[in-house]
């Protein structure tokens, strides 16, 4: 733990590497970890609040509670990985690859997911504002109790997805495959 500042990670393998606690952010840059490899590596509580995080593959990665506000996750790699109680808000993931993740309480108001793979996430809980599913594979997602206020799911797959006690006011289902 600790505070990091910017820097570039790129392409780095960080496999294992505990980040618990550390503060990514600075008064004079973000940090990059384009490319980067952080296979069942722990970001837990870790501050990367506007970082760079495209094309990573973290699978089997803990990000739980921490902050990845307004993150670029272009494309981002992450089966199985853990984001609960986490602050995604605004973070770009778009194309991302979330198979299996667990988002429990996550709070991703705003975010964009447009045509990214969530196929058996578990969003129970979830804040789910704004945000954009377009064309998402959501099959068998569980958003039981999430808040899904004016999000859309335009051409999105919610084959046996689970909506059950969710909040759905405003909410675009336009074309979507239920």
């Amino acid at each position: 733990s600790g505070k990091i500042g910017c820097t570039i990670f790129d392409t780095c393998d960080m496999e294992g590497v505990n980040f618990v606690d550390t503060d990514f952010t600075s008064s004079w840059g973000i940090c990059y970890f384009d490319g980067s490899g952080a296979y069942k590596s722990d970001f837990s509580h870790a501050n990367l609040k506007g970082c760079s995080l495209k094309y990573v593959e973290a699978e089997a990665t803990w990000f739980d509670a921490a902050n990845l506000e307004g993150c670029d996750m272009l494309y981002f790699e992450a089966p199985q990985a853990s984001f609960k109680h986490a602050n995604l808000k605004g973070a770009n993931l778009e194309g991302a690859n979330l198979f299996g993740c667990n988002f429990e309480g996550a709070d991703l108001s705003g975010a964009n997911l447009e045509g990214a793979h969530l196929a058996n996430c578990n969003l129970k809980g979830a804040i789910c504002r704004g945000v954009n599913f377009k064309g998402a594979n959501l099959q068998e997602a569980n958003f039981e109790g999430a808040d899904l206020t004016d999000s859309t799911f335009e051409d999105a797959d919610l084959r046996s997805a689970e909506l059950h006690g969710s909040r759905i006011n405003g909410v675009n289902f336009k074309g979507a495959i239920e």
